[in-house]
């Protein structure tokens, strides 16, 4: 105890080192996987429930964003902006406190079911009703014609 005290190093066993490194993230508050070429949201990400800000631009994540974003209760910015992203999960209406929210330069877009004659849409009917602290919604470079907000 000395010794380490005297050099200021201390060696943890490697199960402590992950308990510590997991206690560690949990309590972050902000996040930037930006320019990590990843094709999902990591999981560390997903977990961390004290998160506010989540950067995850500029990767290849593509289709539908995952609905246990539900669990970032607290998420104030969401930047998922330069991927393949086509639909947004009804999930990410639980995101009561989302402010900034950037979805540009990816693959959404509006179609008509020339069958049916109606929207398939990318955004939840309710997002607009539920989303109601979003204060910055980045949209540019996507295939929009229209979204549900009130």
């Amino acid at each position: 105890a000395d010794h380490c005290f005297r050099t200021g190093r201390v060696s943890l066993a490697r199960t402590d080192h992950d308990s510590i490194l997991e206690h560690l993230a949990e309590q972050l508050l902000s996040q930037d996987y930006s320019l990590s070429d990843l094709s999902t949201f990591p999981d560390s990400a997903l977990r961390t429930a004290s998160l506010l800000s989540l950067g995850m631009s500029r990767n290849d994540i593509s289709g539908v964003l995952p609905s246990s974003i539900e669990c970032l209760a607290g998420l104030r910015l969401l930047d998922v902006s330069h991927n393949k992203i086509t639909h947004l999960p009804y999930a990410l209406t639980a995101l009561k406190d989302l402010q900034e929210l950037n979805l540009s330069s990816n693959r959404m877009a509006n179609t008509c079911n020339r069958n049916r004659m109606e929207e398939e849409m990318c955004f939840p009917m309710e997002l607009g009703e539920a989303m109601t602290g979003l204060r910055t919604l980045l949209l540019a470079h996507n295939k929009l014609s229209w979204v549900p907000l009130p």
